[in-house]
């Protein structure tokens, strides 16, 4: 039960990381559309869904490296929690599920593998003894 735990609180707060990261790269692109003073809107959507798949790395980065075990699986589950919560959000603020939204499940899922196997792999430092 211990190890259980372990993997769903390290799923958690992937998710919720990933969920920030989204939101600060929405925000950095929205800065560079204001500042181009162009915006060309058929850039919105995949700014959006690069946005998303930015935060399910980190989100599946940071749920591997907690939990330091089954890094795919844990990055794949945290990148299906992001994307749950992102449509969650757009629900409730009225927005429905477009055809899109599969492919979006899909590219945040494998983004979010992809981070757990890099957040596994990745070697911790030492702390030198003096």
């Amino acid at each position: 039960m211990d190890e259980a735990r372990k993997k769903v609180i390290s799923v958690s707060v992937g998710a919720i990381c990933g969920i920030a990261a989204v939101l600060s790269v929405i925000v950095l692109f929205s800065f560079i559309i204001v500042k181009t003073e162009s915006v060309n809107y058929y850039l919105l959507m995949p700014f959006g869904i690069a946005a998303a798949c930015i935060g399910a790395f980190l989100g599946g980065f940071i749920s591997a490296r907690i939990s330091g075990s089954a890094g795919m699986l844990i990055g794949a589950v945290s990148g299906a929690l992001m994307f749950i919560l992102l449509l969650a959000a757009g629900a409730i603020l009225g927005q429905l599920p477009e055809a899109v939204s599969l492919l979006r499940l899909v590219l945040m899922v494998l983004s979010g593998a992809i981070g757990g196997v890099v957040g596994v792999n990745r070697k911790r430092k030492r702390k030198r003894r003096i």
